[in-house]
């Protein structure tokens, strides 16, 4: 008896040693990480350093959205600058007060962005916040297949080579399912999002010294007009932005596999200044240099040429590769909820149904890229119902459901409410308007799907 009270008291000490405790200003409770079984808290999976993490981020959040940003000015006028700064400045908020609503509950972690909403406002939260999550992520994916798949089918046939963009779409989903039927965790991904976020840095690079190379010819054929602010597509520019910087479903995976967990808000930061000074260098320049005739995406707006071959290239390769991250999101969240565990069916077992079940989920998703095959409609349209929602709405609802409202300062609650406000107009307005434009594409017979100017 003596020597289980004894384990017993080890192992509380264990747990105490691997609290680590956020703590904010005011009448916030503390919340702390205690080590249970839980898979969160295993530290034998919290192996990733902070670069991985900060890595993460900026592959999953740093994708085609990036490509739609000088539309969105185009959209909004100059004025979209400031909703992009306000936007990266959101995206650090609500990405540390999201990880801090994972630890409400002292005695245990959340272990999902789903499971915030279930612990917020019961089961039927929880489906609510299911609905707009897995549209978010399965969404994207059917974008990267679209953006992709469109490309390359454009180099094929530059090359003479003609076997249709249902075929080019199906070989970019046969690559994104082979690592994410391979690879069960976010930290086994990790690599790819090293590899998709150096891509995404030349495709930048490409898009704005070529833009501004030509850009003297550009202006002297085209009549390049620009706007200060566009209200009436405005909602659709702020629902484009929203997705551009929508990353939180996949944060509470990102810092689950974090070493230093307690490093989170640094390591966010440092990854949405990234992100927000790569967008602000595309969308101004793509701006300045095309105005209210940029294509979306803006690669399209590039004369066709080695410059162009290389960002498209680059660009599809960062998609094939974020794709298994956002992938594995879902998987893992609904794998755990279907039981689908090695204890259940046993380690061969369990990795046949899981294989089953993720290959599944890719052919349904290709399925419904070569059903809508309009990247900017899409991307709108996604933007739209749900980014606006899990990276404006449901992190600030959550934060004060858990803590109160005398939680936050006087700045934030004004801040939260612009938050609030900006959601709303983008989930509302901003559906509208992307289901207008699809139908419109849809019927028109558009015969560049992936573009619109």
């Amino acid at each position: 008896m003596s020597s289980f009270i004894t384990e017993t008291k080890q192992e509380a000490k264990r747990s105490t040693d691997v609290t680590t405790v956020f703590k904010t200003e005011g009448s916030i409770e503390t919340a702390s990480i205690t080590e249970t079984s839980n898979y969160y808290f295993d530290n034998t999976h919290r192996k990733d350093p902070n670069w991985k993490a900060f890595v993460n981020i900026v592959c999953v959040v740093a994708g085609t959205g990036v490509l739609q940003l000088p539309y969105a000015l185009a959209e909004s006028g100059w004025v979209g600058i400031l909703l992009i700064l306000v936007s990266g400045f959101i995206g650090v908020y609500s990405g540390t007060i999201l990880i801090r609503c994972l630890y409400y509950d002292k005695d245990r972690r959340l272990g999902s962005y789903p499971e915030i909403g279930g612990a917020a406002f019961g089961r039927y939260g929880r489906y609510f916040t299911l609905f707009f999550h897995y549209l978010y992520i399965l969404g994207t994916t059917c974008i990267y297949i679209i953006l992709a798949g469109n490309y390359l089918n454009e180099l094929l046939e530059h090359a003479d080579i003609h076997i249709g963009d249902k075929a080019c779409k199906a070989i970019v989903a046969v690559i994104m399912w082979a690592p994410f039927v391979a690879m069960k965790t976010m930290s086994e991904v990790a690599i790819l999002a090293l590899f998709g976020f150096l891509a995404t840095v030349i495709v930048v690079g490409v898009a704005v010294v070529v833009g501004f190379i030509n850009m003297a010819s550009i202006h002297a054929t085209e009549n390049i007009t620009y706007s200060i602010l566009n209200i009436t597509s405005l909602p659709s520019a702020i629902a484009s932005i929203s997705f551009a910087f929508a990353g939180t479903v996949v944060y509470p995976h990102v810092e689950g596999t974090m070493k230093n967990p307690k490093d989170w808000p640094k390591v966010l930061t440092i990854g949405m200044v990234t992100i927000t000074f790569m967008y602000l260098l595309m969308s101004i320049s793509g701006y300045a240099i095309y105005g209210d005739t940029v294509q979306s995406p803006v690669l399209d707006s590039l004369p066709y040429g080695p410059p162009k071959i290389v960002a498209v290239v680059l660009i599809s390769v960062h998609v094939v590769l974020a794709a298994p991250i956002m992938l594995t999101t879902f998987a893992v969240e609904a794998e755990e909820s279907l039981s689908i565990t090695v204890e259940r069916f046993g380690k061969l077992k369990e990795f046949g149904v899981r294989f089953a079940f993720r290959t599944l989920t890719t052919a349904a998703l290709y399925g419904i890229s070569i059903s809508i095959p309009y990247f900017a409609d899409v991307l709108l349209l996604v933007g739209a119902l749900s980014t606006c929602m899990v990276f404006f709405v449901f992190p600030i609802v959550w934060y004060v459901r858990f803590f109160g409202i005398r939680a936050l300062k006087w700045w934030e609650r004004i801040f939260a409410v612009v938050i609030l406000i900006l959601g709303a107009v983008g989930v509302v307005m901003g559906s509208v308007q992307a289901i207008q434009a699809l139908i419109h594409d849809v019927q028109a017979g558009n015969t560049n799907p992936a573009a619109r100017h």
